[in-house]
């Protein structure tokens, strides 16, 4: 089974994201990012790790000074999809 998406640094705790067979790569990250999106951030660092072909990846993005939540999100989130480009989650 592979290893979940997880990001951490949000209100509630973690959010791990697992594979559900059959969908694809592209849909379970999708599921994920739709989860964090609406999840608010508990401080000023978020983190997210995945399980790929070359290891385990981890993205850390720094809230920048007077960033709303939703921007820290989004820019999270697009920091962790590039990386997933060249380092896609293992199914």
């Amino acid at each position: 089974m592979p290893t979940p998406i997880t990001t951490d640094g949000l209100e509630g705790g973690p959010i791990s994201t697992g594979y559900l067979p059959p969908e694809s790569v592209s849909e379970w990250v999708k599921r994920h990012d739709e989860d964090v999106l609406a999840s608010t951030p508990a401080g000023n660092e978020l983190r997210t790790s995945w399980a790929s072909a070359g290891g385990t990846q981890l993205v850390r993005t720094a809230r920048n000074p007077g960033e709303s939540d939703t921007d820290f999100l989004d820019r999270h989130i697009i920091s962790f999809l590039v990386l997933m480009i060249e380092e896609p989650p293992a199914v």
